[in-house]
């Protein structure tokens, strides 16, 4: 018995375990270096089991696998999102809710690269992190947009 759409499950695959991945390592600084590997292993060796049980074809297994990669998913999606929620709850005490608007409002309203510099120096964000963090920030949303997209096809 093997899964219709093989391609889809493939991607499906590599989104819930590449986006982790690139969580552990790029989107969470201060992680010890042990964790970080420590995470990916995991996370490949997901990934590995994963298509090995698209090859076995059995699907109590495939689903199973499945549900484990998406609470896998889901738990580091809150450790990333509790991370960052936190440090920006340490960056308003810090600077002040109404600095960080009026930096804000500044960004917004002359769309300069100089204030986003400012900004990024102000969040202690280089240039190439600012961007890993928007490109992981779009690619986590386009994946929870998916897994939506597939729940309300299966529901609706």
């Amino acid at each position: 018995m093997i899964i219709k759409n093989n391609f889809k499950y493939y991607v499906e695959q590599l989104l819930l375990t590449l986006i982790p991945i690139l969580i552990f390592n790029i989107g969470l600084p201060h992680l010890l270096p042990i964790l970080k590997v420590v995470g990916s292993t995991v996370f490949l060796l997901i990934l590995v089991i994963a298509m090995a049980a698209l090859a076995t074809g059995k699907r109590g297994f495939i689903q199973v696998i499945r549900l484990i990669s998406i609470v896998n998913f889901l738990v580091v999606l809150a450790m990333f999102l509790t991370f960052y929620i936190s440090s920006f709850l340490v960056l308003t005490d810090a600077i002040g809710f109404e600095n960080f608007l009026g930096y804000f409002s500044k960004i917004i309203t002359s769309f300069s690269l100089a204030y986003s510099i400012e900004l990024a120096s102000a969040l202690s964000l280089t240039a190439s992190q600012l961007m890993v963090f928007v490109s992981a920030a779009a690619l986590l949303l386009f994946g929870i947009g998916m897994l939506i997209k597939k729940v309300l096809n299966k529901n609706g």
